[in-house]
């Protein structure tokens, strides 16, 4: 068994793996790792549209390991932005409510000054 084993090895190390053999198993790796979800084929369309109208090869986004890489990128991207759109919207939320709540404090201070003076002018002179 150790002789047909190393019979082997020897062979494989001096002839090496037939190419279209090791190919497709690479293919077959990327294939494996990509998560294929219902609206797969129309995503892969639409990246070969959108690099052929923009004078790419509409089968470059064909190629597996450069269509993940730029899966990825563009998730990061629009993570990115939600996260950017997020941050904007609740600091502009805080902005809306510290300055209703300065408008609401100040609308009570004119109105118990006002009240204030009001009663201070129906006082007679000299009571407080």
């Amino acid at each position: 068994m150790e002789a047909a084993i190393d019979a082997t090895l020897r062979r494989l190390a001096h002839e090496g793996f037939p190419r279209a053999q090791v190919d497709a198993v690479v293919h077959q790796i990327e294939l494996d790792e990509r998560e294929v979800s219902p609206s797969f084929g129309v995503g892969v369309g639409i990246s070969c549209m959108s690099s052929w109208l923009h004078g790419g090869s509409p089968l470059r986004p064909l190629r597996t390991a450069e269509m993940a890489i730029l899966a990825l990128a563009l998730t990061l991207a629009l993570t990115l932005a939600l996260a950017l759109a997020l941050t904007l919207a609740l600091a502009l939320t805080l902005i809306l409510t510290l300055t209703l709540a300065l408008a609401r404090t100040l609308a009570l201070t004119r109105r118990r000054a006002s009240a204030h003076a009001s009663t201070r002018s129906r006082t007679p002179s000299g009571r407080t």
